[in-house]
């Protein structure tokens, strides 16, 4: 039992040695986040201050070192104050 348990410990240790620590490349590369803003259209105003909500979120938490150590980028998609652009942006 105890030479069992010794096997595990040894093949979990020797698992880890083979897991890259990490990739600089990795590190560097932003959190792509998107989401819909009506930047024309009935709810263009609304949406102005969403945006500003959005892009307030983004400069905060990229001062305070990003998610997980990577900043983020926010990606904004016109959806032009229709609900079928809106639709068709939430599934893709």
């Amino acid at each position: 039992m105890k030479q069992a348990i010794l096997r595990i410990i040894i093949i979990a240790i020797l698992c880890l040695y083979l897991i890259p620590v990490s990739d600089s490349s990795a590190e560097t590369k932003p959190f792509r986040i998107g989401a819909t803003v009506s930047l024309e259209g009935k709810y263009k105003d609304p949406s102005a201050m969403i945006q500003g909500g959005f892009k307030l979120w983004e400069s905060q938490v990229n001062k305070r070192g990003g998610l997980l150590g990577r900043p983020v980028k926010l990606i904004l998609y016109d959806d032009k104050s229709d609900e079928k652009m809106v639709s068709r942006f939430m599934r893709n």
